[in-house]
C-alpha cells in the first residue's frame, strides 16, 4: 500500500513538471519565474486599467507623480520579463510633466530676476531651466524609442485603439523631446530627424478620431522643420495654411472636450513670433472649457493642455507686469500707452506703478 502511494505520488508530480515546462514555453522562457510573471501582469494591468483611470483624473501633479514615481519599478521588471513598452510609453510622458514644470518656474523666476535687474538671479534660473530642459528631452525621447520599437513607420504594426493612442502619445514625445533638447543646450543629443519621422506617422492616425492631434503635430513641424512642408506651399503662404489646419483641428478638439491642439497651436504660434495669435488661442480655448467640459475619459489630456497654456499666460504677465496672471486664463491687462522715443527704457521703469 505505501509503495502504490509513492508511485502515485511520483507520476502526479511527473505530470506537474509537465504541465509547468509547457505553461513555460506557451508563455515564454522568460516568464517562467514570479518576477516575470509579475512583470507581465503588471505591464498588463498598466495599459488596460492603470493608464485609463489615470488619464480620466483632473489631478495633473498626482499623474506626473505616479509616472516618475511607479516607472523604475514597473520598468525594472524587464530585466525578467518581455520589455513593457506599452506600458512604459504613457509613464515616461507623465514623468516628463513633472519635470516640464521645473522648466516654466525656472523661467518664470529668470523673467522676474531680468524685471528687477538682478543679474545673479536671473542667471541662475536659466542654469536651473537648461538643466530642466534636459530632464524633460530625456523622458519625452525614451517614451519616443519605445513607442519606435513598437510600431517603427509601419501603420500596419498599429493594430487597435490602445497601439493608436500609445503612437500618438509617442509622437507628441519626439516632438517635445526635440524642442526640449535644443532648449538645453543638446544634452541628451535626440535626433534632428525624429520631426519628419512623426510627420510621416501621423498617416497612421485618423484626425477626427484623435481630436485633430495628427494633423496639428504634422502642421507643427512644416513650422519648425526647414522645407519639411509640401512644395505646393509656398513659403510665403506657409503661416497662412499652418494656421488653417491648426483652426480646423482646434475645432475637433474643443467640441470633443480634448484640447491638446490648443498648446501645440499656441507654442505654434509662439514659434513664429506671432503673440496676438498666441494669446487669442489661450482666450478660445478658455472659453471653449466654459461652454465644453473635459471629456471625462480624457480629462487629464485638457488638463495637460491648460497647463501648457497658463504657463504661456503666465509668462506674458510676468514680463508685462511682474507676477503671473492674477485674472482667470484667457484675461489680459489693457494695453498702455506706449513709451515715447525718448524717454529711457530701462528694466527698473515702471516698478513703482504697481
Amino acid at each position: 500500500m505505501k509503495l502504490d502511494s509513492y508511485y502515485l505520488f511520483n507520476i502526479i508530480r511527473q505530470k506537474i513538471r509537465i504541465l509547468l515546462l509547457i505553461s513555460c514555453v506557451s508563455l515564454s522562457i522568460s516568464a517562467c519565474s514570479i518576477h516575470g510573471m509579475t512583470g507581465n501582469v503588471m505591464s498588463e494591468y498598466t495599459v488596460k486599467h492603470l493608464s485609463p483611470y489615470v488619464l480620466g483624473t483632473q489631478d495633473l501633479s498626482m499623474a506626473c507623480e505616479m509616472g516618475a514615481s511607479m516607472g523604475p519599478f514597473l520598468l525594472s521588471f524587464e530585466r525578467v520579463s518581455d520589455r513593457p513598452d506599452m506600458a512604459a510609453i504613457p509613464t515616461f510622458m507623465t514623468a516628463a510633466l513633472c519635470a516640464e514644470q521645473v522648466v516654466w518656474e525656472a523661467e518664470l523666476r529668470a523673467l522676474r530676476a531680468e524685471r528687477s535687474a538682478n543679474a545673479s538671479e536671473y542667471k541662475d534660473a536659466l542654469v536651473a531651466q537648461k538643466r530642466a530642459h534636459g530632464v524633460v528631452a530625456l523622458r519625452y525621447y525614451n517614451a519616443y524609442l519605445r513607442m519606435q520599437r513598437l510600431f517603427g513607420e509601419d501603420c500596419a504594426k498599429v493594430k487597435n485603439a490602445d497601439d493608436q493612442l500609445v503612437l500618438l502619445l509617442g509622437m507628441m514625445g519626439g516632438l517635445l523631446a526635440v524642442q526640449n533638447d535644443r532648449a538645453s543646450g543638446v544634452m541628451v543629443n535626440v535626433p534632428t530627424d525624429v520631426p519628419r519621422k512623426v510627420a510621416r506617422q501621423t498617416k497612421c492616425l485618423d484626425n477626427k478620431t484623435w481630436w485633430g492631434m495628427p494633423m496639428a503635430l504634422e502642421s507643427a513641424v512644416w513650422v519648425g522643420v526647414p522645407n519639411s512642408a509640401p512644395k505646393e506651399i509656398a513659403a510665403d503662404q506657409l503661416k497662412e495654411v499652418v494656421y488653417k489646419r491648426l483652426e480646423e483641428s482646434a475645432a475637433i478638439g474643443r467640441k470633443a472636450g480634448v484640447r491638446l491642439v490648443d498648446s501645440v497651436y499656441a507654442f505654434t504660434a509662439l514659434a513664429l513670433g506671432d503673440d496676438t495669435q498666441v494669446k487669442k488661442v489661450i482666450t478660445d480655448f478658455a472659453q471653449s472649457r466654459k461652454q465644453t467640459p473635459p471629456a471625462k475619459a480624457w480629462r487629464l489630456l485638457d488638463e495637460t493642455s491648460a497647463a501648457q497654456l497658463q504657463f504661456l499666460s503666465d509668462r506674458y504677465w510676468t514680463k508685462d507686469k511682474g507676477h503671473r496672471n492674477q485674472l482667470e486664463l484667457g484675461r489680459f491687462w489693457a494695453p498702455e500707452p506706449e513709451t515715447p522715443a525718448d524717454e529711457d527704457d530701462s528694466l527698473l521703469d515702471g516698478l513703482d506703478e504697481e
